[in-house]
């Protein structure tokens, strides 16, 4: 509610860049500590408000199953409208990193790289953790074409999509009753999500794929299905290959399973835990060989690099 409360503030805010440096030239804030402090203190009445009146729902037996279905669809169909509703406003242009991630998607999906400068080589020797979303993008300009808001709106609007959805679902296996409703309320109302779909970088997709590699972990210690250890594995491997960084939330599953099979070393059969240990094994080395799989070796043969 608070970053969604600055993004609202940053509406009237703006930062002239030069063409060439990309450094700032003028910058206006209209913001200052004592309305941020202000800022802080309406979000956090809201949330005592919303607070006190779940209390006063849940005395009463309120809000039944059928609320909140009806409450997730109302909360996941404003996060849509948001998300279209960007991408109709913005018109994206991508600078810096994203600019050559996207001039190198395009010359691997044409399979041409005369365009390409000694600078955009440079940039993958000295960021070689960028060669997946690379290839990524290069893959949905080969489908899409070379029009950046057609060919990465894809991904940009199922992970921006998936995210609200599938904390929805993990919602349901912790939590019931008015918790579910407090998390559509700040679903609707966190726009960044949707801002990002629209941004040529890998953070927003990577998140997605993590938060469905985790509920595939949940169903797993819940049913020891092969289908959701497959699909947990290969979510976090692609995850890492978009975006590095995603490798924390590998890290986090894995320490998820550990604490899992420790607190119930007593209750389940030694095969079960056998069997998930392996499992957070095998995601951990598939999230670090598909990755440099890959980079090192399918993005050299495709660029030359």
């Amino acid at each position: 509610m608070f970053l969604t409360a600055l993004f609202l503030l940053s509406v009237f805010e703006y930062t002239q860049m030069e063409a060439e440096t990309m450094r700032p030239v003028n910058t206006r804030y209209y913001r200052t500590v004592p309305q941020l402090l202000l800022l802080l203190l309406i979000c956090a009445a809201i949330v005592y408000l919303l607070r006190w009146v779940g209390r006063k729902a849940e005395k009463n037996g309120l809000p039944s199953e059928k609320t909140i279905r009806r409450a997730d669809l109302v909360a996941f169909l404003i996060c849509a409208a948001e998300t279209l509703f960007t991408y109709l406003l913005v018109d994206y242009i991508p600078t810096a990193d994203q600019a050559e991630i996207w001039n190198t998607a395009v010359c691997i999906a044409k399979g041409s790289f005369e365009s390409m400068k000694d600078a955009d080589w440079k940039y993958f020797t000295a960021y070689p953790y960028q060669k997946g979303l690379a290839l990524v993008t290069g893959l949905l300009v080969s489908v899409f074409g070379d029009n950046m808001k057609l060919a990465w709106f894809p991904l940009g609007l199922l992970s921006a999509l998936s995210i609200p959805m599938l904390m929805q679902r993990l919602a349901k296996l912790y939590s019931e009753g008015i918790a579910r409703i407090y998390l559509d309320v700040f679903l609707a109302l966190f726009v960044p999500v949707s801002l990002y779909s629209v941004y040529l970088y890998g953070n927003l997709p990577a998140f997605a794929m993590e938060l469905a590699a985790f509920y595939c972990i949940e169903k797993l210690l819940r049913s020891l299905k092969i289908r959701y250890a497959v699909g947990a594995s290969l979510l976090c491997a692609f995850g890492v290959v978009i975006y590095t960084s995603a490798f924390i939330g590998v890290i986090a599953i894995a320490v998820r399973i550990f604490f899992y099979v420790v607190h119930n070393r007593k209750n389940e059969g030694k095969k079960k835990l056998a069997q998930l240990l392996s499992v957070a094994i095998i995601i951990v080395l598939s999230s670090i060989l598909l990755p440099r799989f890959l980079n090192n070796i399918v993005f050299t043969r495709a660029t030359g690099l």
